[in-house]
């Protein structure tokens, strides 16, 4: 009897040995899981802009009250005085395909022109972009215009000033 006891033992010792192997394997399995994740990521097309011209007010001739001279996007002179030579400034801009986009322009008061006599302010910028980027990418043209006040009895000579046009992606 003493080998049979011993037999039953032993049999009962590798099946709990075994048994608690199987848990503790499962109690491990249902612990943690893994999943794998994809990453992508997309790099966008950067807006561009480039300017293709500069805005000129063209030849003026002063009053003694002094007078605006407005030149729109489109390179028009408006106002009661004709302007030889103006032009709108004119840009391009290109960029993410069918994206719209949003121009800043300088805010009035910001900018003026100077030259030989008291400096001319300009305001009033316009632009005439359809705000948007073409199915191809660009380029998108577009004008901007603004207003000048020439003060009565300007002095004659060249008056230059400088502004900034930026565009961002809405």
């Amino acid at each position: 009897m003493p080998i049979r006891k011993f037999s039953f033992f032993a049999m009962l010792a590798v099946a709990i040995g075994g048994f608690t192997a199987l848990t503790a394997a499962d109690a491990s399995a249902q612990a943690s899981a893994s999943q794998g994740v994809t990453i992508s990521a997309l790099v966008d097309r950067p807006i561009g802009l480039v300017k293709t011209s500069d805005l000129n007010f063209g030849s003026i001739t002063p009053n003694t009250t002094g007078k605006t001279v407005t030149v729109d996007p489109d390179g028009n002179v408006l106002g009661s005085s004709a302007a030889a030579g103006a032009a709108a400034a004119g840009f391009t801009v290109s960029g993410l395909a069918n994206q719209s986009f949003a121009i800043t322009l300088p805010t009035d008061g910001f900018v003026a022109l100077t030259g030989p006599g008291t400096a001319m302010a300009a305001g009033a910028f316009t632009h005439n972009a359809t705000g948007a980027i073409g199915p191809e990418g660009g380029p998108d043209a577009f004008g901007v215009g603004a207003t000048i006040k020439v003060n009565g009895n300007q002095p004659a000579g060249a008056y230059s000033g400088s502004f900034e046009v930026s565009v961002s992606y809405n």
